[in-house]
């Protein structure tokens, strides 16, 4: 009768799941308005690492002690138990051994870093290998809980909102990062080719040099914070990869034991609002010999996992590309030259990829650059594809081609920090006849902007050519073109 009247044998267990569920429910919305925590996992053969994320960047990191084959193991028996409660004929065992499954995972995966999930209003989880399978929402906290006590627990999404990321870059990103002004910050480990400074230098003014050993207390973290300047370039380094927890991986900055070596989470979500972060350094392994195999060999422990998780932690920053080295040793000189090539053709207008490209054709195509590989292939870059710094294409695309083109070689050129540009005169050309909030918005974009009339759906303005860029991307302006024939009054 109890089969008829719940639709299974174990239908009071499924009720009692339910009600408790509707009892839970409360405190489900409890975390609205609160910082979302990421839980960024790392699975190697040996161990899985969980590290928190949060506003001030890794706040905890664990080390479970068990082999990907065996988490592997204890995934797949969950997603199997899982499938099995949604028969009949299980009984109460199958929703217990389900129960029990999903506690035992989230002891292992969850329990030893909660605290730091208190008051979070979301966990974003970042999976790694076999985790990508798990549904982290069924996990089960149940302290010290046996056979029908368990049924007294509460599942991990009950708790907390779920969402899921497949990597930390997408994880923290910020929709609103701060703009980034002209300026480059150069860090130099020790001493190094000039070029190689001269390089970034020359891409925007102004130009800030800071050697390592006089980084202020708070590390590299506490320069890079917040900050604004439109390229990051630290030189004369060593990128150490730890290949068990990548988010341990160190900078070296310079030469010897005492050098500083700021660790990759240092800078995970600083607000970092460059347009490339490059990394002018050798790699290394953390616990490897180079002679072991010789220069460019790779040790045993190297899976790939370890840089993807790194280059993904240096994104997290907040930069939009980053230039990571792939080899080590790199040749002073050659590094210098791919650098300076680099921001040759940045500095002409290309997007990071063509500029790139470029750099290393221009290595490739030299008199030794063809068999001598590694002066072009040492380093790799990543990022988001679009030109440096530029605004949205749909927004320029409003502009007459005299104005665009106005534009973009003023942005291309050689200014003093500060340069708003030549005061234009444009008309600007909106869906239907001007109001008095358009013209207020008009002139919110810059003190500098000033209405001088409007004729219906067409508003005369003058204002800075910089700030043609801020007005073409008001939705409520259609077309931005030079003042056309007589203007009546």
């Amino acid at each position: 009768m109890s089969s008829r009247r719940f639709g299974r044998r174990w239908g009071w267990l499924t009720l009692a799941l339910l009600l408790m569920g509707h009892l839970a429910g409360a405190a489900v919305g409890a975390g609205a308005g609160k910082a979302p925590v990421v839980l960024a996992y790392f699975v190697t053969q040996e161990a899985t690492t969980v590290s928190v994320i949060g506003d001030g960047g890794v706040t905890a990191s664990y080390t479970v002690a068990i082999s990907s084959d065996e988490l592997k193991g204890k995934v797949e028996a969950l997603r199997v138990a899982i499938a099995e409660t949604g028969h009949a004929g299980s009984g109460i065992v199958g929703p217990l051994r389900f129960l029990q499954q999903a506690r035992d995972l989230y002891d292992l995966l969850v329990a030893p870093v909660e605290v730091a999930l208190v008051g979070a209003g979301e966990v974003v989880v970042v999976p790694s290998g076999p985790l990508f399978y798990l549904p982290f929402a069924a996990l089960y906290r149940c302290v010290d809980c046996e056979g029908q006590d368990l049924l007294g627990g509460d599942f991990l999404v009950e708790r907390s909102g779920l969402s899921y990321a497949t990597g930390l870059a997408e994880a923290v990103r910020r929709n609103c990062l701060p703009e980034a002004v002209a300026g480059t910050l150069v860090i130099r480990g020790s001493e190094r080719d000039p070029g190689e400074v001269e390089a970034p230098c020359s891409w925007t003014s102004p130009c800030t040099l800071i050697d390592s050993a006089r980084i202020p207390e708070g590390g590299l973290a506490g320069v890079l914070k917040g900050t604004q300047f439109s390229a990051v370039h630290v030189m004369a380094c060593t990128l150490e990869l730890q290949a068990a927890n990548p988010l341990e991986s160190t900078i070296r900055l310079g030469l010897g034991l005492e050098a500083p070596s700021p660790k990759v989470s240092d800078l995970v979500g600083l607000g970092l609002s460059a347009d490339l972060l490059t990394l002018s350094a050798s790699l290394t392994f953390a616990g490897s010999s180079e002679a072991e195999g010789g220069a460019g060999a790779l040790p045993e422990m190297a899976t790939g996992e370890e840089f993807r998780s790194v280059v993904d932690a240096l994104l997290a920053s907040g930069a939009t590309h980053v230039v990571a080295p792939l080899l080590s040793p790199v040749s002073n000189p050659a590094t210098a030259a791919l650098m300076s090539q680099l921001y040759e053709g940045i500095t002409a207008g290309l997007s990071p990829s063509e500029a790139f490209r470029a750099a290393q054709l221009a290595l490739l195509q030299g008199e030794t650059g063809r068999f001598l590989t590694s002066a072009w292939a040492s380093f790799v870059l990543y990022g988001r594809e679009r030109p440096l710094a530029a605004p949205a294409p749909a927004a320029w695309d409003k502009l007459d081609s005299g104005l665009l083109a106005e534009l973009q070689g003023w942005t291309q050129s050689e200014r003093a920090p500060g340069d708003r540009g030549p005061t234009v005169s444009v008309v600007a050309s909106l869906e239907r006849p001007a109001t008095q909030e358009d013209l207020d918005l008009f002139r919110g974009i810059s003190d500098a902007v000033s209405v001088q009339g409007t004729y219906g759906a067409f508003v005369l303005l003058e204002l800075p050519l910089a700030d043609l860029d801020g007005l073409a991307r008001l939705s409520e302006v259609r077309s931005i073109s030079a003042p056309f024939g007589t203007i009546p009054d």
